[in-house]
C-alpha cells in the first residue's frame, strides 16, 4: 500500500499536476461523531482521471481542501501546500526553526506542517532568510523534496 502511495506521490507532483490549495489547512481535524451533522460543503471532485487519487487522498487526510473544502485540482502547488502534503503522508510530528525565515507568517494555515517539514529534513530555505511558502514547487524542488523525503540517496554528478 505505501509502494502505491509513494507511486501515486511522485506521479503527481513531478508531473506538476496541479491540486493546488487542496492542501490548504481548514482548522478542523477533529473527525465527525457518527451521527453528527455538519454544515462544511462537502468536497467537489472533478469528473476526470484524477477522481479516484483525490477521493482516496481525501480519504487518508493527505488533501484537506481550502476553507470551503475546495480541491481546486487544477491550480498550481506551492511550496507550503507540498510540505503539508508529505507531513501529513509521513507523519511528521517535529519542530522545526522557521523564525529565520522572514517569510514564513506564523499566522499561516501552513506554519506547523512546514516547520515539521523542515524538522524531517525534507524542506530547507530557498535562501538565508526565505523559504517562500507560497510560491509554486518546481519539477525540480519536488524531486528534491521527494528524495529527501523517501531516503533517496543521489550521487554528486561530479
Amino acid at each position: 500500500m505505501k509502494k502505491h502511495l509513494i507511486i501515486f506521490l511522485c506521479f503527481v507532483l513531478s508531473l506538476s499536476v496541479c491540486i493546488g490549495a487542496a492542501l490548504a489547512h481548514t482548522g478542523e481535524d477533529e473527525p465527525l461523531v457518527e451521527g453528527e451533522v455538519t454544515t462544511e460543503p462537502a468536497y467537489q471532485f472533478p469528473n476526470d482521471w484524477s477522481r479516484p487519487a483525490l477521493e482516496f487522498a481525501v480519504e487518508k487526510g493527505i488533501l484537506k481542501g481550502d476553507a470551503n473544502r475546495d480541491l481546486r485540482p487544477h491550480d498550481n502547488i506551492t511550496r507550503a501546500e507540498t510540505a503539508a502534503v508529505l507531513v501529513r503522508l509521513l507523519g511528521a510530528k517535529g519542530t522545526g526553526q522557521l523564525e529565520k525565515f522572514r517569510d514564513a507568517d506564523p499566522t499561516a494555515w501552513y506554519y506547523k506542517e512546514l516547520s515539521a517539514a523542515v524538522a524531517a529534513g525534507i524542506f530547507n530555505g530557498t535562501g538565508a532568510d526565505t523559504i517562500e511558502p507560497t510560491a509554486p514547487i518546481t519539477r525540480e524542488q519536488v524531486m528534491v523534496v521527494l528524495c529527501r523525503a523517501f531516503g533517496i540517496a543521489v550521487k554528486d554528478p561530479s
